[in-house]
Parts: structure tokens; sequence; C-alpha cells
């Protein structure tokens, strides 16, 4: 037995090698489709636990975790592990927030507003808005100092623009305008809405979460008993 080295010009390996090729493309294939057995019950399993609903959605749901895991463990996550890990976050409603990108005008396209907006959020998500601060790290050439040029009292940071004495009153003002829109929509939803102060502290003392793109877990579970509530 002579070994041929494979499209080396030879004749009849060539011939070989052609008529593979033709058996596999020309010959008769056998499909079967194992859902059509009626004998045979497939099932998706993921660690002895059977999955009911669509694999395919199954999948894509494990992905999503897969990959919010790795970023929990980042050191910029640091702060929102620690939240997540004590159950002070209400995530199905942050990632809604996060993600909600439409106007009612068209769904179907995204503006530079939209993307402006949505990437406004995520920066505010892992604290990397252009402060001083940050700017200050990156190009300590450009930015010398990075104390807020409007109090010139402490550095501007993410957590120092919401609480600068110079605007502060601006924020509160934001938030109160904030909490008399959700009491004007619990009170289309509920029959009997709390009182208006109610919804006043329950935004203000959700400030934190605010500031960071959060829903927090009270805040949430207060909405829902507000709505519910008969």
């Amino acid at each position: 037995m002579i070994k041929i080295k494979a499209h080396s010009g030879d004749r009849l390996n060539d011939l070989a090698d052609q008529l593979a090729k033709k058996a596999v493309q020309d010959g008769p294939r056998l499909n079967l489709k194992l859902t059509d057995i009626l004998a045979v019950r497939i099932l998706m399993t993921c660690d002895d636990l059977e999955i009911e609903a669509s694999s395919r959605r199954c999948i894509k749901h494990l992905f999503h975790a897969q990959n919010f895991s790795q970023f929990l463990l980042l050191r910029r996550a640091k702060e929102i592990y620690m939240l997540t890990e004590q159950h002070h976050i209400q995530w199905s409603a942050t990632t809604r927030m996060l993600n909600n990108n439409q106007t009612d005008n068209d769904r179907s396209t995204t503006s530079f507003m939209q993307h402006h907006r949505r990437a406004f959020k995520y920066k505010l998500f892992i604290s990397e808005l252009l402060t001083l601060t940050q700017l200050n790290k990156r190009r300590p050439d450009l930015y010398k100092k990075p104390t807020c040029v409007l109090c010139n009292q402490k550095d501007e940071s993410q957590e120092h623009i919401w609480t600068c004495s110079v605007h502060h009153h601006i924020w509160i003002n934001l938030l109160s305008k904030a909490a008399h829109f959700l009491y004007d929509t619990i009170q289309h939803i509920s029959d009997t809405p709390p009182h208006i102060d109610t919804i006043m502290k329950l935004v203000h003392e959700s400030r934190t979460f605010i500031t960071k793109g959060l829903v927090s877990t009270t805040f949430w579970s207060s909405l829902i008993k507000f709505v519910r509530s008969e």
C-alpha cells in the first residue's frame, strides 16, 4: 500500500476524489424528523431540569444571564453587585427603563436624539459621565483641576452633580415634577390613589437610585401596591 499525497495531480486519486464528492452531492439522503416520530419524546433539560419554554428563548435568556453575571463581576460594577446581592434593585423594571427608546411617532427607527438619550442612560448606569473628575484622569494636561466650576468647593464627580449647592434646587424641582407626573398617572389607573405627599416622599427617597438609572425594589413594590389597591 502506497500513500498518495492529496491534490498532487495523481489521476486515480483525483478520480476517487471526484466520485466521493459526487456521491455526497447526488446520492440519496435520509432525512429524519424526530419530532414526527410519535414513539420518541425529545426533552430539553438544563441541570437535570426539564425546560418547558421555547428552546430558542431559553438559550437567549441563558446567554443574557451569563453576560449580566460577567458585568456584575467587573470592578466598576462593585456597587451595583452589592445592591443586587441585597435585593435592592428591581432588575425587570430597570432593564425595561434602560432599553426603552421608542416614540409614539415612529417605533421602527431610532433618531439621533433617541440614541443620545439611551447613551446618556447607560453612562449614568455605569458612572461614566464626562465629569471633570473623569476628564482630569484622561487628560490631566488639558484639565488641570477636577474642582467644580460652579461651587469651587468639591471635585465635580457624578455624585457631586446631584448635590452641588449651586444647582441642587433644580434637581429637587425635577424630582417634585416627576412625583406630580407619577401621581397623575396613578390617578388614571387606581380608584384609590395615595396622597400626593406619599408619592413625593417615595420619589425623593429613591433619588440615589434614580441618579444611577436604577429602579429600587422598594419604589417598584410601592407602585404595584398603589396601582392594585382597591
